[in-house]
């Protein structure tokens, strides 16, 4: 055989072991040899399953919550390179049909005024997402968060008593 007969069968090769090694999932790659994962119900349902950073499968013990939405990812720096840009990976998660999962809020009383949080607004303090009824609560608290901390009533205080 020639090279050209050569090249041209190892290229079609090549194209027809692409073509079906991804068939059974439209070019997933959030699984190995494992064909026992059930990620293609959790993709077709609108549940995020990959890293929108990275493309890989999520752990859901990494994540960030912005605007009142969770988002998953693979690795903490991920998080980091979500934070840069955060409406770009939002936007991306929501193009393909994801539906973000609503953000865990366990408060419910702005610490500064006492009225109704808003989660637009909120500062991370001693480990803890804080979340005000206004720009101004935030503000107040920023510059003071000892004074305010302490008056925040996480729901979970709430069940315990």
């Amino acid at each position: 055989m020639n090279t050209l007969k050569i090249s041209l069968l190892i290229l079609f090769a090549a194209v027809f072991f692409a073509a079906f090694s991804v068939a059974d999932c439209g070019g997933c790659s959030s699984h190995k040899a494992d064909k026992s994962s059930d990620h293609h119900s959790e993709m077709k349902a609108g549940n995020q399953v990959m890293c929108p950073v990275m493309g890989n499968k999520i752990n859901k013990d990494v994540y960030a919550d912005y605007n009142g939405k969770r988002v998953y990812f693979c690795c903490a720096a991920c998080i980091d390179k979500f934070n840069k840009d955060p409406e770009k990976y939002i936007k991306s998660l929501t193009e393909e049909g994801v539906e973000i999962a609503d953000a865990p809020v366990l408060q419910e009383l702005c610490p500064v005024t006492g009225n109704k949080i808003n989660t637009k607004y909120h500062s991370d303090y001693k480990g803890k997402r804080v979340y005000f009824c206004s720009q101004k609560s935030k503000d107040a608290f920023d510059a003071s968060p000892d004074k305010y901390f302490d008056k925040v009533k996480w729901e979970e205080e709430k069940k315990d008593k």
